[in-house]
């Protein structure tokens, strides 16, 4: 338990950082001081500050999105999803961006104001997408993308080299006989190397299937 503890004290979320285990609630559940980004220290419980449910103190800045109705759109939600996955390991995404390096900008990071100056309100049917697979969410690298112009996007930049070859994802999924959404969930979901993805035949019933393969019999 004590383990536990230390995971989350130092930890940033949103605009807090959790400063020192200060109890439990009547239901046992961890309650830490908090610091926030304007100076003020509240109390939050563990479950809030991991699910993304608190993320300031309340101040000004944050109480104008609940006034203005915000906190509940879309578009607020996509600003948390890109914070959470590029800062917080306890988000189920932070593999796959925060920790490999993947950041967001200084001028979106505090400030969903700033984000939607910048992107707009997200249209229906659309999710916030890096023109530069590889970049990071800033103006100028992202966009409001359908799944499949995101799916495209991520099979069109990135470049892989085997065997002396390099072409990127689409070309490698048309050599091999598969499509690139199911390359790129080979590669970027289910963390097979660039040579098992390319190598590792698809089985006949699953040819279509992004999370499932086995290697072909001998």
């Amino acid at each position: 338990m004590a383990a536990k503890r230390r995971e989350i004290i130092g930890k940033k979320f949103g605009m807090l950082t959790a400063l020192k285990h200060v109890g439990e609630t009547s239901l046992g559940r961890y309650r830490f001081e908090c610091l926030c980004d304007c100076g003020k220290t509240v109390i939050r419980g563990q479950d809030s500050l991991t699910r993304g449910s608190s993320i300031s103190c309340g101040c000004q800045r944050f109480e104008k999105y609940r006034t203005h109705g915000m906190t509940n759109t879309p578009t607020f939600g996509s600003w948390q999803s890109i914070i959470a996955r590029c800062e917080r390991p306890s988000s189920i995404s932070y593999q796959y961006y925060g920790a490999k390096g993947v950041t967001v900008c200084e001028r979106w990071r505090h400030s969903f104001e700033a984000f939607l100056e910048d992107m707009g309100p997200r249209p229906n049917g659309m999710s916030i997408d890096r023109i530069n697979s590889t970049g990071n969410y800033e103006p100028g690298n992202c966009r409001w993308a359908t799944i499949t112009e995101q799916n495209n996007n991520k099979s069109d930049t990135r470049l892989i080299t085997f065997n002396g070859k390099t072409m990127n994802m689409s070309a490698w999924a048309k050599e091999i006989g598969t499509s690139p959404s199911s390359l790129h969930s080979r590669i970027a979901y289910m963390g097979m190397s660039i040579e098992d993805a390319l190598t590792i035949p698809f089985s006949r019933s699953n040819a279509g299937n992004h999370g499932k393969f086995a290697k072909a019999k001998t």
